[in-house]
């Protein structure tokens, strides 16, 4: 079956079916779930799938179809991280090794095939190309919530939500094919986002030259298509690098005791360190002392100590091919695309009106304050784990089908934003610890054996370790002093020391922790 005619058999509901209309026509679910990107999507698959008892899920999405960000990113993209541990719990991808990293129509062919699997239950209905008149105010059961269509402005539905809205968009994914350039651009300037650089051949024009403006994950992208798929030599590549960032080595997710290794490795790393910035220098050098094996971590340029960390990985190969770039600016980001000039924060530099410009700009990813993720009726999506979205909202979605009748019981999960400078490592592995802690002692059997886990080798290690302090086993020093509460009081004191004391406290409040 093609993905064209799976979505119409999606749209049409086939399959068992619920009544989806009370005695006055008003549409009625038990949850009402806005946003059917990655994380609402695993969230819903554990309502779905997962759960003794069986929710009717109304879902919304401003795309026609489900995937997020997929349906608006740019064709060579591919999955950075493994896909064995991305999705939803109920279901793998084809190829499902930890080596696989599929493309962005894989991944929306999935969803595809997730929406269907949803749809056959009889109680999941997408509205696409729709969105949610967000209410201001106490959600209260029965409360009557609207959607209307973004192509017919005159449609608008009523939905009547028997227990809560979910809001999988409060840290969607955003990329440049959608929004405005950050900065204003010359009428004779040529610049276009990513997802343009598919049909240079096509257009049959010679540029002379190409300048890529950000060095985030969209931007390695760019420069590896313009080396590998558009064979442009490396100098005539310009890249503007506003801040140099931290990678990790893509070849660590091959196989299923790394995720867990590498987690401890970090937090070894913390708790040696007197910051996160000198934390990950203690996981590069480690690295270095092992020639015949990758570190953990990687910069652009090893005279260049970088400020940033966004979870980005690339391969070894990858990295070299990223290095062979050498007119790389570093002065700030972009202020004004000219035609003959780009003004940046810390200067100017010339640029040709035949040249081609990439916006490859901006924070793809909205990052608005940790805040409860529930809150009475109300449950917003945020990562519990940083790096790892996907996984944080199957974490939600089970906690609110194992507590679903319990509210209080459910109050324990801390939110994280998502890393966006080096110093941020240090917060993000406070809330880590304190959820892991918990979720170990509420739901152990499901974290040990869920898909989306990326840390599956963690109980065993825990069990093979003999908790004492004499105990020399790699690791086992590591997991007694988080057992015992000292790793999170050396993370508490490294994030007061990076972020403030007002700002930690804020967050711990969500939970009603102290420092």
């Amino acid at each position: 079956m093609g993905c064209w005619t799976a979505l119409a058999r999606i749209l049409t509901g086939r399959g068992k079916q619920v009544t989806w209309n009370g005695a006055d026509g008003v549409l009625e679910c038990d949850y009402l779930v806005v946003g059917a990107g990655a994380m609402g999507m695993a969230f819903v698959d554990e309502l779905l799938h997962r759960n003794k008892k069986t929710p009717t899920i109304i879902h919304v999405d401003r795309h026609a179809a489900p995937g997020g960000h997929w349906n608006d990113t740019y064709p060579h993209v591919h999955l950075h991280q493994s896909g064995f541990y991305y999705g939803v719990g109920s279901k793998t991808f084809q190829n499902n090794t930890f080596k696989c990293h599929p493309s962005g129509p894989e991944v929306l062919g999935y969803y595809i095939d997730v929406a269907q699997q949803n749809v056959s239950t009889g109680r999941w209905r997408l509205f696409p190309n729709c969105e949610y008149e967000f209410k201001s105010g106490e959600i209260t059961p029965g409360t009557t919530h609207y959607i209307k269509s973004l192509v017919s402005p005159n449609k608008r539905f009523a939905v009547r939500v028997r227990e809560k809205v979910v809001n999988a968009t409060y840290q969607e994914a955003i990329v440049p094919s959608v929004r405005p350039p950050k900065f204003g651009v010359d009428k004779t300037a040529q610049l276009v986002p990513p997802n343009d650089l598919w049909k240079i051949g096509n257009q049959r024009k010679m540029y002379k030259g190409y300048v890529v403006l950000g060095a985030g994950k969209t931007g390695l992208d760019a420069v590896l298509f313009l080396l590998d798929q558009a064979f442009v030599e490396p100098a005539d590549i310009t890249w503007i690098m506003p801040n140099d960032a931290w990678f990790m080595f893509r070849e660590h997710f091959g196989a299923p005791d790394t995720g867990t290794d590498m987690f401890l490795t970090f937090l070894e790393a913390l708790l040696k360190a007197e910051g996160s910035r000198e934390s990950f220098k203690i996981v590069e050098e480690q690295g270095k002392k092992n020639p015949g094996k990758l570190p953990h971590f990687c910069r652009f340029d090893e005279s260049v100590e970088p400020n940033m960390w966004r979870c980005a990985t690339v391969t070894a190969d990858e990295l070299d091919k990223l290095r062979s770039v050498k007119n790389v600016v570093r002065m700030g980001r972009v202020v004004q695309l000219g035609s003959t000039e780009i003004t940046l924060e810390k200067g100017t530099i010339p640029t040709d009106p035949g040249k081609l410009h990439i916006d490859c700009t901006g924070n793809g990813l909205r990052n608005g304050p940790p805040i409860p993720v529930f809150q009475g009726r109300l449950i917003t999506l945020q990562s519990v784990f940083t790096c790892q979205q996907v996984f944080s909202a199957a974490v939600i979605g089970h906690i609110e089908s194992s507590f679903r009748d319990d509210d209080t019981a459910k109050n324990f999960i801390l939110p994280c934003s998502h890393p966006f400078k080096v110093e941020d490592h240090s917060l993000n592995f406070l809330v880590g610890i304190l959820n892991l802690k918990k979720l170990y002692l509420k739901i152990s059997p499901w974290l040990m054996t869920h898909r989306l886990v990326p840390v599956t080798g963690l109980a065993s290690v825990v069990n093979q370790c003999k908790i004492s302090k004499l105990c020399l086993t790699k690791h086992c020093r590591s997991i007694y002093l988080v057992m015992n509460g000292t790793a999170e009081e050396v993370f508490a004191k490294l994030a007061i020391k990076e972020h403030g004391s007002p700002a930690v406290e804020q967050l711990l409040s969500i939970v009603g922790r102290k420092v």
